[in-house]
Order: structure tokens, then sequence, then C-alpha cells
């Protein structure tokens, strides 16, 4: 996304998603089935229940970039965290996506073999241990009955900790 243009994408994803889709503020409280994009020229991370916009560092040649989203996820909500990789150009997302995986959360990429932009799920899938590689219609259904699985915390693949559901609660 060009810093000098307007993004239309929450809008788009409104319409599509059939809930509200927004470039949050700094600091905006994160809500149940709401969509956070984002805005241009700005990175987008999580923690303790809320949003940060910052003005980083590009990443991938990008800002905003994925990795940073899914680094933040990682770090903040360890095993509840599903990351997603799309179509897209370069590798945004790949150290992204390792870091979800080292904190026991669940990687899912586009069939690249559909992607309009094959890049991103190529890379993400070579360089990383996948849970599902689906097609892009699938992708709803699959985080659906992802949100619901039971998942413990503490340490990867540790028995131990405490159960809790994937769905972000506020």
């Amino acid at each position: 996304m060009s810093p000098a243009r307007e993004s239309f994408l929450p809008h788009i994803l409104t319409r599509q998603a059939r809930m509200p889709a927004l470039h949050p503020e700094h600091g905006q409280k994160i809500e149940m089935s709401h969509i956070y994009v984002a805005p241009p020229d700005f990175h987008l991370l999580v923690a303790n229940s809320h949003v940060d916009v910052v003005h980083g560092p590009r990443e991938n040649r990008s800002r905003p970039a994925i990795d940073p989203l899914f680094r933040s996820a990682a770090l903040n909500y360890g095993p509840r965290v599903i990351g997603v990789i799309l179509s897209g150009a370069l590798d945004d997302g790949t150290a992204g996506l390792q870091a979800i995986k080292r904190s026991g959360g669940v990687a899912i990429v586009q069939d690249h073999a559909e992607a309009n932009y094959p890049a991103m799920p190529q890379n993400a899938i070579f360089n990383n241990s996948i849970d599902h590689i689906v097609k892009a219609a699938e992708i709803a259904p699959l985080l659906r009955a992802l949100v619901e699985e039971e998942v413990r915390f503490g340490f990867p693949g540790s028995i131990h900790g405490d159960a809790a559901r994937r769905r972000f609660r506020c």
C-alpha cells in the first residue's frame, strides 16, 4: 500500500465479511468480531488486548508488513495464535509464521497453486512447518473449527499448563 494513497481495504472487508473492518487508532482496545487493518505506512502490533499502530522500520521492503504483527501476536498470545498467509509477493510472513509455530500456534497457508501472487505462500511453505495448506475458500471454515479447539498454555509440546480456547477474549 502506498503511504500517499487512501486504503479502501476496510470498506471492502466490511462488505465481504459482514463484520466491521477498520484502521485502528494506536492503543485501541481489540473487540471480538472486528477486523483490524494496518493503515498505509504503519505496522500493526497487538499486546494486552489492544493494538499498537507504529511507524517502525520497513520489513521485507514494506510498511505495513505482516511479520511484525505475527511476532507480536506470538509473543503476547502464544498457542492461541493462528497465522494465515495468503497470496502476495516476496517472503513477508515467513519469519512471523516461524515465531507463531515456536510459540505453539497454528500456521495456515493458501495453496500457492491458486494464488495470484504465489511467492508469499511458497516461501512460507518452504521455510516453515505448516499445519494446513488450503484453498482460499476453505480458510474461513477451518478458522471457525480451530477457534473452538482447546489449547494448552505453557511451553509448546508441554502437557502442562492452563487450557483455553483459541478464541480471543478481551
